[in-house]
C-alpha cells in the first residue's frame, strides 16, 4: 500500500508539477521557485529578549540596551527571520497579508512550527495576538489563528484563545501611527472563562506575525500576566527592529 501511494504521488507530480506559491513558476523546493525560497533561519546576533539584531561583535544571549533600560512584559522571543534582512521571507508575509492567500498562513505556520520545535517546545500552549471583529470581516478570516493553529498543527502544541480585542486599532505599520504603544494600549484583554484560567501559573507561546516596536507583544504579555500566565514567549515569522542598537544606546544616552 505505501508502495502504491508513493507512485501514485510521483503519477501525480508528473501530471500537475508544483508551482510557487508567490509567482506560479515551477518549484525547485517544496512550494517555493528558486527566487522565492524560504531561508532556512535568523541571521545575526540577537537580543534574547526581544529578538532585536545585535552587533555582530556582540555574540547572542546579550540583552540590547533597551531590553536592559526598559524590560518589556515578555520574558523571551524568537523569530523565524529577519524581516529587513531577508527579502524572500518578506515577500512571502507580504503576499499572504494583502492577497488573502490562505494557503501561505498554512506553510507559514507550519515553519513557526518548527521554529518553537527547536526552541525545544514540548507540547506547547499557543495563544495567538488576537484580531478585533472588524478586522475579521475585513479579511474573511482571523490571520494570526491560521497562522497559530498551522504551527500547534505541526509542533504538536495546544491552541488557546486567551485574549480578546476590545477595541480596534489602526495597523502598526500605518504611518499615521505615531506612538505604537498608544495604539494598542487598553486595546487587548484577557478572555473570560476557561480559556483564561486553564493557563493560571503555566507558560505560554504568544504568536504573530511580525514584531517590530514589540508594542503589540507587550501589551499581550501584560494582559496574560493580569490573567496568572507565568511566563509569555514570544515566537514570530520575523522580526523587523524599527531602531539599530547603536541608536537605542545613543537615545539613551
Amino acid at each position: 500500500m505505501k508502495l502504491f501511494k508513493e507512485c501514485l504521488a510521483e503519477f501525480g507530480d508528473l501530471l500537475w508539477p508544483a508551482r510557487c506559491l508567490l509567482c506560479a513558476r515551477p518549484a525547485t523546493h517544496l512550494d517555493c521557485c528558486a527566487s522565492h525560497e524560504l531561508p532556512e533561519g535568523l541571521v545575526g546576533s540577537r537580543c534574547p529578549r526581544c529578538a532585536a539584531r545585535l552587533p555582530d561583535a556582540i555574540g547572542d544571549g546579550v540583552l540590547c540596551a533597551r531590553c536592559r533600560l526598559r524590560p518589556p512584559a515578555f520574558d523571551l522571543s524568537t523569530a523565524c527571520w529577519d524581516y529587513w534582512g531577508q527579502a524572500a521571507a518578506r515577500e512571502h508575509i507580504l503576499a499572504a497579508k494583502h492577497r488573502s492567500r490562505v494557503e501561505l498562513w498554512h506553510q507559514l505556520g507550519h515553519r513557526l512550527g518548527e521554529q518553537l520545535i527547536s526552541e525545544g517546545a514540548q507540547r506547547p500552549l499557543i495563544v495567538p495576538v488576537p484580531c478585533h471583529l472588524s478586522r475579521k470581516i475585513e479579511r474573511g478570516y482571523d490571520s494570526t489563528a491560521l497562522l497559530a493553529s498551522a504551527a500547534a498543527e505541526r509542533c504538536g502544541g495546544r491552541l488557546v484563545h486567551a485574549l480578546r480585542r476590545v477595541r480596534p486599532t489602526r495597523s502598526q505599520g500605518d504611518p499615521l501611527v505615531v506612538d505604537r504603544a498608544r495604539n494598542v494600549r487598553g486595546s487587548i484583554r484577557p478572555m473570560r472563562g476557561a480559556a483564561s484560567s486553564q493557563l493560571e501559573g503555566r507558560s505560554v507561546w504568544l504568536v504573530d506575525d511580525v514584531m517590530t516596536s514589540g508594542s503589540t507583544a507587550n501589551e499581550c504579555a501584560r494582559a496574560l500576566k493580569d490573567s496568572g500566565v507565568k511566563r509569555v514567549q514570544v515566537c514570530v515569522l520575523a522580526c523587523a527592529t524599527l531602531r539599530s542598537f547603536d541608536e537605542d544606546v545613543q537615545s539613551e544616552a
